[in-house]
Order: structure tokens, then sequence, then C-alpha cells
């Protein structure tokens, strides 16, 4: 069960960052971490990595779920 929670927390976190990231890329704007200016290539990286990883996390999370795993 806590397996699942946490895929599917993952894959949402994921989703949500690499959403961020893609919307910056379509609307730019300035992005800052810890002082510094997040380029838009830097975003594009992210959403190209993050948002895959998001998808995977969350089929992992429905295919543990639907083969009745629960450990």
């Amino acid at each position: 069960m806590y397996r699942i929670i946490a895929a599917a927390l993952t894959g949402i976190g994921h989703l949500s960052l690499g959403s961020l990231h893609a919307y910056r890329l379509l609307y730019p704007f300035t992005f800052m971490v810890f002082g510094y200016s997040w380029t838009l290539g830097a975003s594009l990286r992210e959403a190209l990595i993050v948002v895959p990883f998001g998808l995977l996390s969350l089929f992992v999370a429905i295919t543990v779920k639907a083969r009745g795993f629960h450990g």
C-alpha cells in the first residue's frame, strides 16, 4: 500500500514540477533558484526529464494497484 502511495505522490510531484517548466517554456518568466537565474535551456532539460519520470511513476502505481500487490 505504501509503495503505491509513494509512487503516485512521486508521479504527481514530478508532473507538477515538469508542468511548471513546460509552462515557462511557453510563457517565459524570470525563475530564480538560490539567487541564480534559471535559463530556458535548463527548463527544457527539466521538462524533458521530469515529465516522463512522473508519467512512469504514475504508470507503476496504477500497474501495481491493478495487479493487487499491496507490499
